[in-house]
């Protein structure tokens, strides 16, 4: 981005200055100038922050991140090269695994004895797989069902579901792998306090408390049929478009029980108490300016706006923000959301309609929408 580099030029070239006059007088006019430069270089740091963070957000919607899509390191680029969900689906039909299936599915088994689970029946796929790799009954005599994929003189590719947008992946949501039964975090509740002593005064004891937040396992799945005629017929992309659309269909289940549980075990963050919310009103509300800047707020006085904050909703929301003024008066064009949905409040946005719009408050059923932040 060009506003990047000129910005870096024209600080360097402040700071330049600003050393300059450092080395002569400190004379009344050239304390003017320092203190002006200062200004402007720290209004200057603020901006390049900014276009950076513009940069980033485009980087990330160009290319959308998908849990285990990305190819990280050259093991992984290799499994997704030589991995066939074709053979898996033959070797479920009774065709024996051989090969580099062969070695994943050990590898599979293993993985799940070091866990102290039995591998039973079909093909196990390691963690590795699933995370170089990832439709509801697929016959190729239905052709909503499978019969479009078999080739005839198809134009090669495969036209995609439109699900809701995967983004906390893009957000730096954190994902623990390869867990194993239950797991507590430690987690600080108060942290040290120090007190201002006399000169000779003992030192007074400080500790700091801990608790724990607990994580137990629960259980996501799901099962397609695919009849052999659409394994031997379809194209060999099929596979590749089959394996992604599995993993984007966990994918989604799991986002989706992050922000809204899924109604036994999985909170999620809408569902989880004492988080700071803030509301419109006792039957939900037009989101308001206030209310926006009231969500920083409670990050903010928990001393929780640090790190990679994002506001989080859906695309009603988003829409509704473009059209709200700030002031109640209403003014032309300076609207809670201006034009890019990308920066609210200067932080960015994430949207996905994986953010519930038929939430209920008070008497308002089914219509209301969330927004968060964090």
């Amino acid at each position: 981005m060009d506003k990047i580099k000129l910005t870096r030029e024209t600080i360097a070239a402040k700071e330049a200055e600003f050393r300059r006059l450092m080395e002569g007088e400190l004379t009344d006019e050239v304390r003017g100038q320092l203190d002006n430069l200062y200004t402007e270089m720290a209004t200057l740091q603020g901006d390049l922050k900014r276009y950076e963070q513009a940069e980033e957000i485009a980087k990330r919607s160009a290319n959308p991140v998908i849990p285990g899509a990305t190819h990280s390191n050259p093991e992984q680029k290799e499994i997704a090269k030589r991995f066939s969900f074709g053979d898996v689906l033959k070797a479920g039909r009774g065709e024996r695994a051989e090969g580099f299936l062969k070695e994943m599915h050990e590898e599979g088994v293993k993985e799940l004895k070091e866990r102290g689970l039995s591998a039973g029946e079909g093909v196990v796929l390691p963690t590795m797989v699933l995370q170089s790799q990832t439709r509801a009954a697929q016959v190729v005599g239905t052709n909503n069902v499978g019969g479009y994929l078999v080739e005839t003189v198809n134009s090669g590719g495969i036209i995609e579901f439109l699900g809701e947008r995967l983004v906390l992946a893009n957000m730096g949501v954190m994902t623990l792998d390869n867990l194993t039964g239950n797991v507590n975090f430690p987690s600080g509740t108060t942290g040290l306090t120090m007190t201002w002593e006399g000169e000779t005064d003992d030192a007074a004891e400080t500790n700091e408390t801990f608790g724990q937040v607990a994580y137990t396992p629960n259980r996501l799945a799901g099962y397609t049929d695919m009849s052999k005629q659409l394994i031997a017929q379809g194209n060999p992309s099929i596979s590749n478009y089959l394996s992604l659309e599995v993993r984007k269909a966990f994918a989604r289940a799991i986002q989706k029980a992050a922000i809204h549980g899924n109604g036994s075990g999985i909170d999620g963050i809408v569902g989880t108490s004492g988080i700071g919310s803030v509301a419109i009103g006792t039957n939900g509300g037009a989101p308001t300016w206030t209310m926006i800047t009231n969500l920083y707020r409670e990050l903010a006085v928990d001393n929780a706006d640090e790190g990679s904050l994002y506001y989080l909703t859906n695309a009603k929301v988003i829409a509704k923000m473009q059209q709200t003024p700030k002031q109640s008066s209403g003014v032309e064009g300076n609207f809670l959301l201006n034009g890019a949905k990308d920066s609210l409040n200067s932080l960015p946005v994430a949207v996905t309609n994986a953010v519930s719009s038929a939430l209920t408050k008070g008497t308002s059923s089914g219509v209301c929408s969330a927004l968060i932040c964090g």
